[in-house]
């Protein structure tokens, strides 16, 4: 039999999430099954950004209408331009080939949190048990948005959230943040391979500096200078 089409397997995970009335994210977890290839143990990134981007939108449609009725509708679509941005973010990193269970779940609490919590993304936190995708994702975000915050205040004064908002997620400045942030990882990288034997304390400083650590052990092999 002919193996269906990601468009084909999309469009069963949507009638999935569309209808019944169980468990949503039972439903959702459901697609993770749909959207694999025969065989495969992962979903593809490019199968996965797809239905993410059916099924969270028909969600954000149905969504932005009950907070338009109570009045929520500003923060609501803030948190829309996040889950969109994400979306994008996902289906643009060439070097992720796959997206695991795991990650497949976290994305529908990473929604779920953002549309209930806000799309200023202040309630994430790096330290819980998050994919590093999430992370570099949630990196670039708030880089775009504290630039967009910057421009706006330099502005008309007209200019309020939701247009600020627009602007973090254009795709000029969300492009810009994404470049910056793989310049810096770059860095460390380059950075690190100047130094042998590190140890885990060094490391760890290291990443959140990005520059090789200031203190060495005596007996740490330094390499050729």
């Amino acid at each position: 039999m002919r193996a269906p089409t990601i468009d084909e397997r999309v469009a069963r995970c949507v009638e999935c999430v569309e209808t019944g009335d169980d468990d949503a994210e039972a439903r959702y977890e459901f697609c993770y099954a749909v959207m694999r290839e025969r065989g495969a143990r992962h979903c593809s990134r490019e199968a996965a950004t797809a239905c993410w981007r059916e099924t969270f939108a028909r969600e954000r449609d149905a969504t932005t209408r009950d907070a338009m009725d109570d009045g929520e509708g500003g923060a609501r679509a803030n948190a829309n331009d996040v889950v969109d941005a994400f979306v994008s973010y996902v289906r643009d990193r060439r070097d992720v080939t796959v997206i695991t269970a795991d990650a497949w779940s976290q994305a529908y609490q990473f929604v779920r949190r953002a549309r209930a919590l806000g799309g200023d993304l202040r309630w994430y936190d790096e330290n819980e048990a998050w994919p590093s995708l999430f992370d570099e994702f949630v990196e670039c975000a708030r880089e775009a948005m504290g630039s967009a915050a910057m421009r706006a205040e330099t502005t008309a004064s007209g200019r309020g959230d939701d247009a600020r908002r627009v602007d973090a997620f254009s795709s000029t400045a969300f492009a810009s943040a994404t470049e910056s942030r793989k310049r810096r990882v770059e860095h460390v990288a380059e950075a690190r391979a100047n130094v042998v034997g590190l140890t885990r304390e060094f490391e760890r400083e290291l990443a959140v500096g990005g520059r090789a650590p200031k203190r060495v052990c005596s007996d740490m092999d330094l390499g050729p200078e």
